[in-house]
């Protein structure tokens, strides 16, 4: 995780060797939802890339302290980061059979749960007759690379970097989104001419889900599909069993 691909001699998030923080990306900005594009891994959000960064240094947190007193119980989100979840609380328990070497998988796996939990919620909560939620393409993926850095110490101001790493980098709106350099408005996506209908999947999966664009006589067609991590970005998670972590009633 210091030098993954062998090319810096600081890896990601460099500025650790150095004791500085190097200028963030004029996109990475502190107000607002601004998303990115990155190539060959789809669409990223601001905000949930915060979410996810908050909550895997939260978690980590507490399972430490969990596991300082031989296991124990505890409450997802913590009241400090509440505000991304309202009322929506799940308890958890955690053995203090636990090795140091399972606590990243742990903690992956009882916020996948947590994630799963809060969407079904949510959907039910706001469109009960539908399966709408707030999985949209980039919202696993990005809640995933936040707690990616945040279970791993890394501070918010290395998401961007590590975003950078992976591929180029393209700042797009709410409305457009910048798929291998052809900017789409989704308002006019059908009006425009040869009828070219964009779809916006939902994303089920915490790996990025990317769009395939081909330009073809007459239009454009756009496949979406799961593309995994770099081998050094993944965490597997740990299952749910009574030595390692569980939901309490």
């Amino acid at each position: 995780m210091t030098d993954p691909t062998g090319h810096s001699e600081c890896g990601v998030g460099q500025y650790h060797c150095a004791g500085d923080s190097p200028p963030l990306p004029e996109w990475w900005t502190s107000e607002g939802f601004a998303r990115v594009y990155v190539e060959g891994y789809g669409i990223f959000d601001e905000g949930h890339l915060r979410r996810g960064h908050r909550s895997g240094e939260h978690l980590m947190e507490q399972i430490r302290a969990a596991m300082e007193a031989g296991g124990g119980k505890l409450p997802i989100p913590p009241s400090s980061n509440s505000k991304f979840w309202g009322d929506f609380v799940i308890n958890y328990a955690i053995s203090g059979d636990v090795s140091d070497e399972q606590l990243e998988g742990v903690a992956w796996g009882i916020y996948m749960n947590f994630e799963f939990a809060y969407e079904k919620y949510q959907s039910n909560r706001l469109f009960p007759l539908s399966r709408i939620s707030a999985f949209a393409p980039e919202d696993p993926p990005s809640d995933y690379l936040g707690f990616w850095a945040g279970i791993n110490g890394l501070p918010i101001e290395s998401v961007p970097l590590i975003l950078e790493s992976l591929g180029n980098v393209n700042v797009s709106t709410i409305d457009n989104f910048a798929f291998n350099q052809v900017a789409f408005n989704l308002n006019l996506a059908n009006a425009h001419q040869g009828g070219i209908g964009i779809s916006i999947p939902r994303n089920y999966e915490f790996n990025p889900m990317a769009p395939l664009v081909v330009m073809a006589d007459p239009g454009i067609t756009i496949t979406w599909q799961n593309v995994a991590w770099p081998s050094y970005l993944q965490v597997a998670p740990i299952e749910s069993n009574e030595e390692t972590w569980w939901v309490v009633d």
